[in-house]
């Protein structure tokens, strides 16, 4: 506000601000049955993708990496990324029973990139979870590891897990990988609610650091 001839004359910068607002930000593919389809995104002008959907889950085991077809055969459940906190999904071996918060698994997503991506820095924000998670960027066709990130060291038992709260930051370089695998390797011994408690993110190296 400025004070000119005794009147009170408000300045353009509302209507600036207003004007800033038109822009909506494009709406995101999500994650259905494991895999999402980012063929047509553009990390530049679209933004960060937020993993956010039904990823592949398997109880009680760390799948090792294998190409996409091979290693979607050996995870068919699927368990809701956020907020699929182990307690509330159903047990795959007992019926009418729950899994326990305690324990470990592993989390599958695979993800076709758009074609314009090949040689750019990716990155994938793991951020905090409820557990300790390694984290593989696979090539889908052959398993080749891209990129590896781990908080802390999840183990099948107590004494040999570390558990670490911390956000990682894994860059990679799909190359001519336009389908890769997110391999998620999680142990869970010290919360009473285990599971990816936050959506992991997806972008360019440059905006996630930023």
């Amino acid at each position: 506000l400025i004070q000119i001839d005794g009147r009170l004359l408000l300045i353009g910068v509302v209507l600036l601000g207003l004007c800033s607002c038109a822009d909506s930000r494009r709406e995101q593919p999500v994650v259905l049955d494991g895999r999402i389809d980012l063929s047509d995104w553009n990390f530049d002008t679209d933004g960060i993708v937020e993993l956010k959907g039904s990823w592949r889950f398997a109880w009680d085991v760390f799948v090792e990496p294998l190409p996409g077809d091979v290693i979607r055969q050996r995870i068919k459940q699927t368990i809701e990324v956020p907020a699929g906190i182990w307690h509330t999904q159903p047990h795959p071996d007992k019926p009418g029973e729950f899994l326990p918060g305690q324990g470990h698994g592993t989390y599958l997503l695979e993800v076709l990139l758009p074609t314009m991506v090949s040689g750019q820095e990716l990155a994938l924000s793991g951020r905090n979870q409820g557990g300790a998670v390694r984290w593989f960027v696979l090539d889908a066709s052959d398993a080749e590891i891209l990129a590896t990130g781990s908080q802390g060291k999840p183990a099948e038992q107590f004494d040999d897990a570390i558990h670490v709260q911390f956000r990682p930051l894994i860059d990679f370089r799909p190359e001519q990988a336009n389908r890769i695998l997110l391999l998620a390797h999680m142990s869970n011994h010290d919360w009473a609610r285990g599971g990816i408690w936050l959506t992991p993110h997806l972008a360019t190296e440059d905006q996630l650091r930023r």
